[in-house]
């Protein structure tokens, strides 16, 4: 059976997390698209979001079936 040991020291003598810059720059535009996205969704749609909620909290969903 081979038994796997953590080398604290090697470890710690090893190079830093590296992240390249392409790398983080994708990683920042992920989180702007998707923020955008949620943004834009609610400021387009938001009359048909507020009616539709509306119409949820006054209607409980056993008078909504059949």
């Amino acid at each position: 059976m081979n038994l796997i040991i953590f080398d604290e020291a090697a470890y710690d003598a090893y190079s830093p997390l590296f992240m390249s810059t392409g790398f983080a720059v994708s990683y920042g535009l992920s989180f702007a698209t998707i923020t955008a996205t949620l943004t834009h969704t609610f400021l387009y749609f938001r009359k048909q979001i507020m009616m539709q909620a509306r119409r949820s909290l006054h209607h409980p969903i056993s008078t909504l079936v059949p």
